[in-house]
């Protein structure tokens, strides 16, 4: 029992050390919330009671701001295949909001018209997509 809580205790350091080393990089960040939320790191390690909480406390991230940064891991991996990624969260943002092959469709729209899209550009071009249905949301 031991052996396990010291590996899961190094495994979370390992990925906070990714946190601390990529703080603007949101697609690693996001990839090792991932990781501490699905194995339950935080708790294991830490002892917070939820990922909520652990996020809050140890890196002053709202939860909304933390399901971004994961739900931005599966944009990114579904744009990987296509070759230019979004290189910020906030392009991902409106992105996960689509299904799989809405978001291709948006993305390669964006990528063609040229880079710089606003906000207000995102939302009139996804007020013309089929968002997914709120069971696909996280």
């Amino acid at each position: 029992m031991e052996a396990v809580i010291t590996q899961d205790r190094q495994e979370l350091e390992r990925l906070e050390g990714i946190i601390r080393e990529n703080v603007g990089t949101f697609y690693e960040i996001g990839d090792s919330l991932t990781k501490i939320r699905v194995n339950k790191y935080y708790h294991k390690g830490l002892r917070f009671e939820t990922f909520e909480e652990y996020c809050k406390k140890r890196w002053d991230f709202a939860s909304r701001y933390a399901e971004r940064l994961i739900a931005s891991v599966k944009v990114i991996e579904n744009m990987r295949p296509i070759g230019r990624i979004p290189e910020t969260e906030s392009q991902v943002r409106p992105l996960a909001h689509l299904t799989a092959d809405q978001q291709l469709i948006a993305w390669q729209k964006a990528v063609s018209t040229g880079s710089g899209w606003a906000s207000r550009q995102w939302k009139s071009f996804n007020m013309g997509l089929r968002r997914k249905p709120s069971s696909d949301k996280l």
